[in-house]
């Protein structure tokens, strides 16, 4: 059995899309289950006017980003380079003039008019449109008698006639059958001599030795076509299989112009990559079980294409939110921490200092060390679904939202008793060690003496934990207190008292 070989063949016209990179991860993840299988990355950019160095860096980006490393091609070489299709033209030409010199293929002379004219001619008359032949009859005479005229042709492929309808096995769609006659001879190269997709595709993949072709369902109505340009040339296709499309909630489309469908979006918005990677591969995987959460690895041991959906998949922002909070969950703390600091430093809560693992509070201007972002990270792990909330989510340890008195107060109680409470808290504080400055001791010492008290907690934990934050929702006041040291949280409790005074 040959070495799997997939490959990735995107055109740089754009940012990467979440599409792509749901292909790119079905590739890798079919390329990793098999033994030596190859994953190549291919860069498709003979659409000049639209393709960029600046896509493709793009591109590229997201996918490492993503963690899903290529084997071979661009940046990395192979013995079957190159792997930029406009450095491959010389190469397309000679399979194209094979199909020429055996009357396979043909220029066509007709005008954008022409073309038109004959297509609106057809539909007038009912007719299912489709390209007449004519040039496919052409003398030399003729056809140097057009180029005198200064006409610079096409080429187009000539579909065997009599074929009628053509079926393939797709891996996931099961047998898929077209009527061949309906085509009509279709341009394989434009009349500036740049290949179209079909025959350059047809043509890379057979000279990479391509053994399978997983690609979007919109890419469905080419493989047929293509299969022609295979039997034309004298090869053996590779296997294809076409995975759903993506859908918004509302059953469209997800369009590749919406920086909300890019990778870049998902990244600069807080989104870990494993996260975004086990989200899109539920885009039409079912893995046969209940579970959701899977790890790279994971998915690389249990990815089966016979297990992909050829229904449509809806893009579900909610619980890619859940998946992203399951995944901040299982980061070690001292990973999560260097992650969310980028987004800190962005959010402009912290600014960086020379020392790569020291901090400028941006409230304050004082010193934050790594071990302290840590322990304030710690607190609010659990309540993250994104990398960008963490600035808001932990603000509280850098400065106090501004409040009035009246927040202090639990429900319908009154300015005094919040006072009283307050000072009760600050006698309770004032008298614990900062060895003991634990949030377990500081439940220990509080939950009786409230209780002792004739006080609910509320009555004495919402007005503290109003404030060391300002917040009316945060993480419980004594981890709070334990994150902010002995010192800051009886300043903050002190700035409380004299509101209420």
């Amino acid at each position: 059995m040959p070495i799997v070989r997939v490959r990735l063949a995107p055109s740089p016209t754009g940012n990467l899309h979440i599409g792509t990179a749901r292909t790119a991860l079905f590739n890798y993840l079919f390329a990793k289950k098999q033994k030596k299988g190859k994953f190549i990355l291919r860069i498709e950019d003979t659409d000049q006017s639209r393709s960029t160095k600046a896509y493709e860096d793009n591109i590229k980006d997201g996918l490492t980003w993503l963690g899903l490393a290529w084997d071979e091609g661009v940046d990395k070489g192979g013995e079957y380079g190159p792997y930029h299709q406009m450095e491959r033209l010389s190469l397309y030409h000679t399979y194209i003039n094979r199909l020429l010199a055996e009357s396979k293929a043909y220029p066509c002379f007709c005008s954008p008019e022409e073309l038109e004219a004959e297509r609106g001619k057809m539909e007038a008359q009912k007719i299912p449109p489709k390209y007449s032949g004519r040039c496919g009859t052409l003398t030399q005479d003729a056809r140097d008698a057009f180029k005198k005229e200064g006409r610079k042709p096409t080429i187009r492929f000539r579909v065997p006639t009599g074929t009628g309808k053509r079926s393939y096995v797709d891996i996931i769609r099961g047998n898929v059958q077209e009527d061949t006659s309906l085509y009509g001879d279709f341009v394989i190269v434009k009349s500036d001599g740049i290949p179209l997709y079909n025959i350059a595709n047809v043509i890379d993949d057979h000279e990479m030795r391509i053994t399978h072709v997983i690609r979007g369902e919109d890419l469905l109505p080419s493989t047929i076509k293509q299969l022609l340009l295979y039997e034309a040339l004298g090869w053996n296709p590779p296997e294809f299989a076409h995975i759903p499309l993506i859908f918004n909630p509302d059953r469209t489309k997800m369009s590749k112009r919406k920086n909300h469908a890019t990778v870049n979006w998902f990244r600069e918005n807080g989104y870990l990559p494993e996260a975004l990677l086990n989200f899109i591969v539920l885009l039409g995987w079912n893995p046969k079980t209940n579970e959701e959460v899977f790890t790279v690895q994971e998915l690389v041991d249990r990815f089966d294409l016979a297990q992909v959906h050829s229904a449509g998949a809806v893009f579900d922002e909610q619980k890619l939110n859940w998946l992203n909070g399951q995944h901040i969950k299982k980061l070690s703390l001292d990973d999560l921490t260097r992650r969310v600091i980028p987004y800190l430093l962005e959010a402009g809560v912290l600014q960086s200092q020379n020392d790569a693992d020291s901090y400028l509070s941006a409230a304050t201007k004082k010193e934050v060390v790594f071990s302290d972002l840590m322990r304030v990270v710690s607190l609010v792990r659990d309540r993250l679904t994104n990398l960008c909330e963490t600035g808001k989510s932990i603000a509280f340890y850098f400065s106090v939202e501004p409040y009035v008195a009246h927040d202090l107060n639990w429900k319908a109680n009154s300015l005094e008793t919040t006072l009283a409470t307050l000072e009760f808290s600050r006698e309770l504080l004032q008298g614990i060690d900062t060895k003991n400055w634990k949030k377990d001791f500081l439940e220990k010492k509080f939950f009786p003496a409230i209780e002792k008290n004739n006080w609910g907690n509320g009555d004495v934990l919402y007005p503290l934990r109003v404030a060391l934050t300002g917040l009316k929702k945060s993480p419980g006041p004594f981890e709070i207190a334990e994150a902010l040291g002995k010192e800051e949280t009886l300043v903050r409790v002190n700035v409380a008292l004299q509101k209420l005074t």
